[in-house]
């Protein structure tokens, strides 16, 4: 999916928690490609901005 941050892929989810991995970053940003995201899903959250980082 596109996100502000760069294009973001959901890997996989286990119960409450989301893996994601960032395939692509901003041309400032580019240190930030290819990270690994984890969030625990909430029942509110319905956009990336909306979740916490682990």
């Amino acid at each position: 999916m596109g996100h502000d941050i760069g294009k973001i892929e959901i890997c996989g989810r286990k119960d409450d928690i989301l893996v994601m991995s960032q395939i692509h970053s901003r041309p400032e940003h580019p240190e930030e490609a290819s990270r690994i995201l984890v969030d625990q899903l909430t029942e509110n959250a319905g956009w990336l901005e909306e979740l916490d980082l682990i």
